[in-house]
This record gives C-alpha cells, sequence and structure tokens, in this order.
C-alpha cells in the first residue's frame, strides 16, 4: 500500500495492482463517511516469487492532474 493517487504496474509482472482508492472513516452508525477528491491511496498484490517494477504516481500539493510525477520502484518477492 502506498499513499499515492495512482500507479502501473506492466503486464506479467509479480504483482498486480488491485486500484487507487479513497481513503474512509467508518461512522458509530456504520455509515462509511469519504472525503470527494482524487485517491489517496494505491494498494498493490504479490502474486508470486519474483521481480517487478511498479511506477507510482505521488502528486505534490497544488500540482495540476498533467504535471504529476511518477516514481519507479523495484521490488523482489521471496517465497
Amino acid at each position: 500500500m502506498f499513499a499515492a493517487m495512482g500507479g502501473h504496474v506492466p503486464e506479467g509482472a509479480a504483482i498486480e495492482m488491485l486500484g487507487a482508492f479513497v481513503s474512509a472513516v467508518v461512522g458509530t452508525n456504520g455509515e462509511v463517511l469519504s472525503p470527494a477528491g482524487l485517491p489517496n491511496i494505491v494498494l498493490f498484490r504479490a502474486c508470486r516469487p519474483g521481480n517487478a517494477i511498479i511506477d507510482v504516481l505521488f502528486p505534490l500539493p497544488g500540482m495540476r492532474y498533467e504535471e504529476r510525477q511518477g516514481t519507479v520502484i523495484e521490488i523482489t518477492i521471496g517465497r
């Protein structure tokens, strides 16, 4: 899990991206309260041992969507 707005994993990698989500809070009555806005959590899952490269998008405050910056992260998954 990364605090980010999005990401990308090449097809066939040892990791899959489950999605980009907006964090939320559960109220005392069970109602889910979530703010409106861009995703701020990206969740990945290891599928099998191996190596993977993921591209995670970390926005900076005040940054327009077109200006977002990605960070490439190399991950090794063991048994």
